[in-house]
């Protein structure tokens, strides 16, 4: 007989739906959505948007200075300078510069 792991023969979503979670492996269930949401609006091709991200993530992480957000957001930034987009990279430098830890 043949045995067969239940975390792999369930799609993703129903394994988080019926069973243990998936193993976290960056940290990131310890992150709300909205932290997250600003490190990929920061990758935007709208220049806009890019600016108005990097603003509201430097407000959010001045409001909460310790923690595993500003670790999170120290390895993010420093990670998106080497971004493919040319345009995201500006963004990621100028919220660098201005995070305060």
């Amino acid at each position: 007989m043949e045995s067969e792991n239940v975390a792999e023969a369930m799609s993703p979503g129903e394994a988080t739906k019926s069973g243990p979670r998936p193993a976290d492996r960056h940290g990131l269930l310890k992150h709300s959505r909205e932290f997250l949401d600003f490190f990929w609006d920061i990758a935007k091709p709208e220049q806009e948007t890019r600016l108005e991200a990097t603003e509201k993530l430097l407000e959010y992480l001045r409001a909460r200075p310790e923690g595993s957000e500003m670790q999170y957001a120290l390895k993010r930034l420093i990670t998106g300078l080497g971004m493919g987009r040319e345009t995201a990279r500006p963004c990621y430098s100028m919220a660098l510069a201005q995070v305060r830890w």
